[in-house]
């Protein structure tokens, strides 16, 4: 899920054709916009049923 534009569609069509797993990232290019973002896509990709892994570096899953 790349932070930098966070269109809603994105994880819906991921979750409709079977995607189980997904990642983030800012596509950041300068150190203040590292992590842009990332709260809105938590709440984005939680709602369609992905979930955080154990550890900070596992991709989430559904």
């Amino acid at each position: 899920m790349n932070t930098r534009r966070l269109w809603p569609w994105m994880p819906q069509w991921w979750s409709e054709e079977g995607g189980r797993a997904i990642s983030f990232g800012s596509d950041a290019h300068a150190p203040g916009a590292l992590a842009h973002g990332f709260p809105e896509a938590v709440a984005m990709v939680e709602a369609f049923g992905f979930r955080a892994g154990a550890r900070a570096q596992d991709l989430w899953r559904r």
